[in-house]
C-alpha cells in the first residue's frame, strides 16, 4: 500500500504550491547575491574591501 503523503502529490494544486515556495527561494537567493555583490563593490570604491565580512 501506498502512504498517504504521496496521494498529494498529484494534485496540480499542491505542485504548483510546491514550485512557487521553490521559484520563491531562487529568487531569493538570487537577490542576495546580487546585493551581496554590489556591497562588496561599493566596499572596493570606498577602500573597505572585506570579503570575508560580505
Amino acid at each position: 500500500m501506498d502512504n498517504g503523503a504521496s496521494n498529494y502529490l498529484r494534485f496540480a494544486w499542491i505542485n504548483s504550491f510546491i514550485s512557487l515556495f521553490h521559484n520563491i527561494g531562487w529568487i531569493l537567493f538570487a537577490c542576495g547575491f546580487v546585493v551581496a555583490v554590489f556591497d562588496t563593490a561599493i566596499g572596493c570604491e570606498n577602500g573597505r574591501a572585506d570579503i570575508k565580512g560580505t
